[in-house]
């Protein structure tokens, strides 16, 4: 059962720190949920690092400002082909 109840807590918290770097993509790249939960797959799949790895590092870069170049290269690329999508929803207000 303390098994069960372990593997139980590590999903919540890893469910809690990818809903916190979905929330930095929102602010810092202007994204909608479903891309940056789309984002940090991306991210995740073509940095072979797990995805909640790929969000704790994303939360510890909003905090420090720091992280690794190629993985930063990648959130780049990420977020500028985002950004070049056209968004649903409001159209034509300020940004």
């Amino acid at each position: 059962m303390k098994d069960i109840d372990g593997a139980i807590a590590q999903l919540f918290h890893e469910n809690a720190v990818a809903n916190r770097a979905i929330g930095v993509l929102l602010v810092k790249g202007h994204l909608t949920p479903t891309q940056a939960q789309h984002v940090l797959e991306v991210v995740s799949c073509r940095t072979e690092i797990e995805p909640a790895c790929v969000a704790a590092l994303l939360l510890e870069w909003a905090r420090t400002d720091h992280l690794h170049p190629h993985i930063r290269d990648v959130f780049e690329q990420q977020l500028a082909q985002c950004q070049n999508t056209p968004r649903a929803g409001l159209q034509g207000g300020t940004q």
